[in-house]
């Protein structure tokens, strides 16, 4: 398959507080998303902060072996912080970037910042903006290019601030990983869509009902059919990644149910590619 799936649909830790994995890369993940038919990858995180240099190394021999890609890895930095937090954080994005460049990641997507737009203060926006330049020109240096996402809790919450921000600074060369903010109308997303076009390189999929149970992206109340014909009309070089999956929650305490999960993540990718949207 050409659509990406991204290793947080299969993480049930992805939003506990330290954010250590259940499952690794080699040992759990990876086999398993290759025998699903997937070739292309896209990494959360802390799949691959966690790894030791040695695991970097065996997880790219065994891509390798699976014919797996890894076009995107997806990297949540809080680019606010000051003193030795600030310093210990470019420390770790720092080492991030080396292990994506081992691994042949192509796009770093991530979180514009850990602050809203809408509460961030002055002195927290020029810390962002300084700490965000020497990472993005490290990233340069590795032949990495940078997509934000469109997401609350960052400099897109409110998507006219992170708008804002990005045409101050063009230097950046940032371009844009699309999800829809309103999970229950279609039109939105259709006219931010428009608007942003050949800008949106990448975006994730996830089925809502009611604007909160997650389902299969043909059930979701926001009409796919419209949206994923027009990202590929924005871009049909666009990278399409399958973020979230109905059976992807287990049971707090319960194993995943892999196979209803990768069901679910098939399905899914099928009906994308379907609607005429798929990596190349």
């Amino acid at each position: 398959m050409r659509v990406l799936l991204n290793t947080i649909a299969l993480e049930p830790h992805r939003w506990s507080k330290d954010k250590a994995p259940r499952y690794h890369l080699v040992r759990d993940l990876l086999p398993r998303i290759a025998r699903a038919g997937f070739t292309q990858v896209e990494l959360w995180q802390y799949h691959l902060s966690t790894l030791t240099a040695a695991e970097v190394d065996e997880t790219a021999a065994l891509a390798r072996k699976l014919g797996l890609k890894f076009p995107v890895l997806g990297a949540y930095p809080q680019f606010h912080l000051e003193g030795e937090a600030a310093e210990a954080e470019a420390k770790a994005l720092d080492g991030l970037l080396d292990r994506a460049a081992a691994l042949g990641v192509r796009w770093i997507k991530f979180f514009f910042g850990r602050v809203k737009g809408s509460a961030i203060t002055p002195e927290q926006l020029e810390r962002t903006t300084a700490h965000a330049a020497a990472w993005i020109d490290r990233g340069h240096g590795f032949g990495l290019d940078f997509c934000a996402e469109l997401h609350g809790g960052t400099l897109f919450d409110p998507y006219d601030f992170g708008r804002r921000y990005l045409a101050e600074h063009p230097e950046f060369g940032v371009k844009i990983c699309f999800q829809p903010y309103d999970f229950e109308k279609t039109e939105p997303s259709l006219e931010l869509i428009d608007e942003l076009g050949p800008r949106i390189v990448h975006a994730h999929f996830q089925g809502r009902r009611n604007g909160k149970a997650f389902c299969r992206l043909e059930e979701a109340d926001v009409d796919y059919t419209k949206i994923v014909p027009a990202l590929a009309e924005a871009n049909p070089r666009i990278l399409p990644s399958i973020e979230f999956v109905p059976n992807g929650f287990p049971t707090a305490g319960q194993d995943l149910d892999f196979d209803a999960a990768l069901a679910d993540a098939v399905a899914d990718a099928r009906f994308i590619e379907k609607q005429g949207l798929g990596a190349r």
